[in-house]
C-alpha cells in the first residue's frame, strides 16, 4: 500500500478500534508499517476482521484483502480475545461441560476442559475448518445456561461469528434453540373531546389511531361534532372503526381520552361500545382505559419537569411513590413545594371539577406543573379512598401496570361484586412519549363529520 493509503487505514480502524494506539511506531510508507499494523490488530478482539474489512473497504476484491479475511478465518482467536473471554466467564462454573461440547459437535466426545475457555479452544482446534461453528455454538449453550454472564458472552460470540462471517449462521442457531417469547405488542386509541366553541351542548371529537406500536403520533382522524346526549355513540362509532382496521393486528389494546379539566367529570368508566348489538359492553371491561390531560399538553413549558418526572417514574415504579393531595387542606404554593420532591410520581387528589368554564383547581394545576404524570380520585370519593383503591389493586406490582390491574378489577368484580376497589377509580396516566402537536390539538374551523 502507497503511504496515503498506510496513514488512511489506520485511521479507519481508530475508528472501529478505539484501543489501537494514536500512532503507527513505523513509516507509514515502509513495509514494517503493514505488519505494525496486522501485528497490533491480531492483539485486539476482533482485530484481524476489522482490518480484513478496512482493507476491502480501501481496495475491494483486492488480493489482499482476500488473503487477509483467510488469515482472519485460520488463525485461533487472539490473546485478546482470549482474555475478554476469560474475563466474562470468570469463575462461573458449569457443571456439565462435556455435555454442552457433545451437543456441540453433534458426535461423542469423552473429554472436556477444565473450563468454559480451555473446552471452547479445544474445540477450535479440533475444527479442520476453522469458520466451523462448533466452538460458538458450545458458548451460546453455555450462555443458556449461565443468566448472570448471557449478555456480555453472546456479544463475544457475536463479535466472533463476524470476524469468521457466520453471524448469520450464528442468529439461525440461538433463534432455534433459544426462541424468545412472543412479544404482545400494544396498540394505542387516543380520543380528544373538547367543548364547540359556538354551542355550549357540542363536543368536537377527533382520534389518533397507532398502525404500529412504534409510530407516534399517527394521523389525526377526521373531526366528528357531536352533542351531549351522542358523545358515547360518537366515541362507539370511533372504536369499531380502530377495531376493524386492527382486525389483523394479535396485540393488546389501549383507549386513551385527552380531555380538558372542564370534561374530567365525563362518565367515561359508563360509556359502552357496540351500542347496536342487544347486549352492548363497557369500554373499561374491554381495554385499559385512561385520561389525559389536554391543558398539559397544549402547555409546552410544563413538559421539562413532567419528562424529568416521568424518567423517575420508570426507575421508581412503586405504589410507595403516590401522594394524597385533598382538596381542603389545599394551598398551591404549599403543594407545589411539596410535590417538587422528585420522589412523588403519583398523587391521588379528591374528586375533580364538575364541569364547566372554571379556571384549572389548584391542586390538578400543581400536579401538572411539577410534571407529576400519574393523578388518580374516586368519581365519587376522596383522595385517601383513591390512594387506598390503588393501593389494594398494586400491592408490589409495579405502577404502571395501574391501567392494566384496574381493567382487570372491573372484570373480577362483575364476578364478585362485593370486590370492586376500581369500580369508580379514575386514572388519569400523562405519557411525554405520546404528545401531539398544538396545531394538530385544534379542532376548531376543521372540516367537521356529522
Amino acid at each position: 500500500m502507497e503511504s496515503g493509503e498506510t496513514r488512511l487505514l489506520w485511521q479507519v480502524l481508530q475508528a472501529e478500534m478505539p484501543d489501537l494506539p494514536a500512532e503507527l511506531l513505523s513509516a507509514p510508507s515502509s513495509r514494517a508499517a503493514m505488519a505494525e499494523i496486522v501485528d497490533r490488530c491480531a492483539q485486539v478482539t476482533g482485530g484481524l476482521g476489522a482490518l480484513a474489512q478496512a482493507v476491502e473497504l480501501l481496495r475491494p476484491g483486492s488480493d489482499e484483502s482476500a488473503r487477509l479475511r483467510e488469515l482472519a478465518g485460520q488463525l485461533t482467536p487472539s490473546a485478546g480475545d482470549i482474555d475478554a473471554l476469560r474475563g466474562i466467564v470468570g469463575d462461573v462454573v458449569v457443571p456439565d461441560l462435556a455435555e454442552l461440547a457433545r451437543e456441540a459437535t453433534g458426535g461423542p466426545l469423552e473429554w472436556a476442559g477444565e473450563d468454559v475457555v480451555d473446552t471452547y479452544l479445544e474445540l477450535f482446534e479440533l475444527s479442520a475448518d476453522k469458520r466451523s461453528l462448533t466452538p460458538l455454538i458450545f458458548l451460546e449453550l453455555v450462555a443458556g445456561r449461565t443468566p448472570a454472564v448471557q449478555d456480555a458472552l453472546r456479544e463475544w460470540t457475536n463479535r466472533q461469528a463476524a470476524l469468521l462471517e457466520v453471524r448469520y449462521e450464528l442468529t439461525r442457531f440461538r433463534n432455534e434453540r433459544f426462541p424468545r417469547p412472543a412479544v404482545r405488542e400494544t396498540l394505542t386509541l387516543m380520543i380528544s373531546i373538547s367543548e364547540a366553541e359556538d354551542d355550549e351542548d357540542q363536543y368536537l371529537l377527533a382520534a389518533w389511531r397507532q398502525r404500529d406500536p412504534h409510530e407516534w403520533p399517527p394521523p389525526r382522524g377526521p373531526v366528528v361534532r357531536a352533542s351531549r346526549a351522542n358523545l358515547e355513540a360518537a366515541v362507539d362509532a370511533i372504536v369499531i372503526d380502530a377495531e376493524t382496521a386492527w382486525a389483523a393486528h394479535a396485540g393488546d389494546i389501549r383507549v386513551e381520552f385527552l380531555l380538558p379539566h372542564s370534561l374530567l367529570h365525563l362518565p367515561i368508566a359508563e360509556w359502552r361500545t357496540e351500542l347496536a348489538s342487544a347486549a352492548p359492553i363497557p369500554l373499561t371491561l374491554q381495554y385499559p382505559v385512561i385520561v389525559r390531560s389536554l391543558e398539559r399538553m397544549r402547555s409546552p413549558h410544563w413538559h421539562r419537569a413532567w419528562r424529568m418526572r416521568a424518567k423517575r417514574l420508570s426507575l421508581s415504579n412503586s405504589a410507595d411513590n403516590l401522594f394524597l393531595l385533598p382538596r381542603e387542606r389545599a394551598d398551591p404554593l404549599r403543594d407545589f413545594a411539596v410535590l417538587s420532591d422528585e420522589r412523588w410520581t403519583a398523587v391521588a387528589i379528591d374528586t375533580p371539577p364538575a364541569g364547566g368554564p372554571a379556571a384549572l383547581s389548584d391542586e390538578l394545576a400543581s400536579v401538572l406543573r411539577t410534571g407529576i404524570p400519574v393523578v388518580v380520585w374516586h368519581r365519587d370519593g376522596t383522595a385517601e379512598a383513591a390512594a387506598e383503591a390503588v393501593r389494594e389493586l398494586m400491592g408490589d406490582t409495579p405502577l404502571n401496570e395501574l391501567p392494566q390491574r384496574v381493567a382487570e378489577a372491573r372484570r373480577d368484580a362483575l364476578r364478585d361484586p362485593a370486590n370492586a376497589p376500581a369500580h369508580d377509580l379514575v386514572v388519569l396516566w400523562d405519557d411525554p412519549v405520546r404528545v401531539v402537536s398544538a396545531t394538530e390539538l385544534d379542532l376548531t374551523g376543521t372540516e367537521v363529520e356529522h
